[in-house]
């Protein structure tokens, strides 16, 4: 029996794990949100406004979406600071981007997650890219370290609008991926109680564990692998 696995980034975001999946399952792909990207002139002269600009000593790019402003904000920085990443892909898309990783480091925390984020960081100050209305562990726990820190935001995340084909897909995937909380409140209205979500963070597995009685969190492991394991019950379960 064929599983069917919904991905629901936005394209092309989805590419590389819909590659790894593919002979082991379907695959579609509903994307739940779309991105709306702040101008570079806008990021550029917010930056350049900001008290501390040219003292940061490290800056946080909290998602791949904000990696292509890595550049950009390094002009507020010192010659020499750090850049930390949330996660691989947000590393991946870092290092593509034109940042000078001879003179920069670019460092991922073991923990996936803006707590990981912040147990790397001792002293400012710091300068966050984030999304709109971000989640407030990373700057409450700086706040609670008593690290200076200016957060500039260079994109918002939209909820979309599904069309009837994708409300189906949704309704009758198997296995669903879900990596924000903003995704699941499109996705929660359609996806099936008996159909596994695989969630990517622990604020994302707490949003969904409140409504949804089988979920998996993928955080610190390889997307693909978590997913094959759940295609791999499925069936022993079906034979």
């Amino acid at each position: 029996m064929t599983i069917t696995v919904a991905l629901t980034r936005e394209p092309p975001r989805n590419d590389s794990l819909a590659d790894a999946l593919r002979q082991r399952c379907l695959v579609t792909e509903v994307a739940l949100t779309s991105t709306m990207f702040r101008s570079a002139r806008e990021v550029t002269l917010e930056l350049a406004s900001l008290e501390k600009f040219g003292t940061y000593v490290s800056v946080i790019v909290t998602s791949a979406r904000a990696a292509p402003y890595a550049v950009t904000a390094l002009d507020g920085a010192t010659a020499d600071a750090s850049l930390i990443v949330v996660g691989p892909d947000t590393a991946t898309s870092v290092r593509n981007s034109d940042v000078d990783v001879t003179a920069h480091c670019i460092v991922v925390p073991d923990v996936h997650s803006a707590l990981g984020v912040a147990s790397l960081i001792d002293q400012g100050p710091v300068l966050i890219l984030s999304a709109e209305n971000p989640r407030l562990e990373l700057s409450d726990t700086l706040r609670e370290r008593r690290v200076e820190f200016d957060s500039v935001v260079v994109y918002s995340t939209v909820e979309r609008q599904l069309s009837k084909i994708e409300q189906q897909q949704l309704a009758t995937a198997d296995i669903v991926v879900i990596s924000a909380p903003s995704a699941w409140r499109v996705a929660s209205k359609f996806v099936s109680v008996a159909c596994d979500v695989v969630t990517t963070g622990p604020t994302t597995l707490s949003t969904v564990q409140a409504e949804h009685p089988n979920v998996t969190n993928a955080q610190d492991r390889e997307l693909s692998d978590v997913i094959c394991e759940l295609i791999d019950a499925r069936r022993a379960n079906q034979s």
